[in-house]
């Protein structure tokens, strides 16, 4: 379900700033482990894994900022 229809009217526009800008910082992070990673041999494999720990990061900010009143 989209969080602007979940949220509550008094908390809808900050979860959606945070969701769109947790994407955005996601996708810079992604990158620059990218650039970092390019010379490493299996270096393919450490970018999947730390894309993993940002996804979950994003998530776990969306909970806790929904279960805050």
């Amino acid at each position: 379900m989209y969080i602007s229809e979940s949220a509550p009217p008094h908390k809808r526009g900050f979860l959606v700033t945070i969701f769109n800008s947790s994407i955005a910082a996601g996708q810079c992070i992604a990158g620059l482990i990218d650039a970092v990673f390019i010379t490493v041999p299996d270096g393919w494999r450490y970018h999947i894994i730390l894309s993993f720990y940002n996804g979950g990061g994003s998530g776990l900010l969306q909970v806790v900022a929904d279960c805050g009143d």
